[in-house]
């Protein structure tokens, strides 16, 4: 097992990167899945750790399957995450896995089970007598600020997203977690995007970018997410009281040749989405027909 585990890190790293590096993760990942799944089956005294691993592994693989085969295929791989989540009895890992599935169902515009499933963390962690970090904390409820929002329901997002600052201003550094303060203001962002608060979504993404020069302002865990952050970033902006056609076509080109070079499904459509509202703002403007010349799918 103690291979695998390395094996699986090392997958999460490769992940982080290039499409060549997620296209190794994605494939190298399956590999260990069936050693693993033995074990959870035929051992007691290692099936709580086996089982970690297989749901951490089957976590992963469900969020490069977003960038490589979509939300149908993805949500396959985490539900089974779930169910190995259960068995290797960790909390943090549960409510991790709950709440990157509540953002499969999201991208796949499953409003009302993601929801549902950030609300099912929300209930476990509340729940639970295990000492949680307040960074998982965190991550937990920017996901039930986001899906409340998603839903409508405004004031219970603006509430839960108060708990998510609060608990990460008490967090501290926590190397075990991954969540950093990008990760922070991006869902920030995410729930005050959904809410209709443009100006705050884009206040909060210009915290982790520059809008003006495209580098970032704190450290970003991944390609993905420097991605992630650009798209919704030219999407706010195009939102804004006050449109900057300058501005939007500059970000969106960044974001949209970031999707193209990680061949990343998910990105790709979220950039396309950016297109079509540009060419709603500014029908027959030559500087928008022109971008046509970056949209080219692998």
């Amino acid at each position: 097992m103690i291979k695998c585990a390395a094996g699986i890190t090392a997958c999460e790293q490769l992940g982080r990167g290039s499409a060549e590096d997620i296209a190794i993760a994605f494939s190298s990942l399956s590999a260990y899945l069936p050693t693993l799944m033995e074990i959870v089956k035929e051992s007691s005294e290692h099936r709580k750790e086996a089982a970690r691993q297989v749901a951490q592994c089957l976590f992963l693989k469900a969020t490069l399957s977003m960038h490589k085969e979509g939300p149908k295929r993805a949500v396959i791989y985490m539900e089974q995450a779930a169910m190995y989540g259960k068995e290797s009895r960790s909390i943090a890992l549960q409510l991790g896995i709950l709440k990157r599935l509540a953002w499969i169902y999201a991208c796949d515009k499953q409003r009302r089970p993601a929801l549902e499933r950030v609300l099912e963390g929300q209930s476990m962690l509340k729940k639970t007598k295990v000492t949680v970090s307040p960074l998982v904390h965190c991550r937990l409820y920017t996901g039930v600020a986001e899906y409340q929002a998603l839903n409508g329901h405004y004031d219970d997002a603006l509430v839960a997203l108060r708990e998510a600052h609060k608990a990460y201003a008490q967090g501290g550094n926590d190397d075990s977690i991954d969540f950093n303060f990008s990760g922070l203001m991006l869902e920030t962002g995410m729930a005050h995007y959904h809410a209709g608060r443009y100006s705050e979504a884009f206040a909060a993404y210009s915290q982790i970018i520059d809008p003006e020069t495209l580098l970032p302002k704190t450290d970003l865990s991944s390609e993905r997410i420097r991605c992630e952050v650009i798209n919704y970033e030219t999407l706010a902006s195009l939102k804004l009281p006050k449109k900057d056609i300058e501005r939007s076509i500059k970000l969106w080109t960044t974001g949209m040749q970031s999707a193209i070079a990680l061949r990343s499904e998910q990105r790709f459509n979220e950039a396309m989405t950016a297109y079509d509202i540009m060419e709603a703002l500014w029908p027959g403007e030559s500087r928008i027909v022109s971008l046509h010349q970056y949209v080219e799918h692998w």
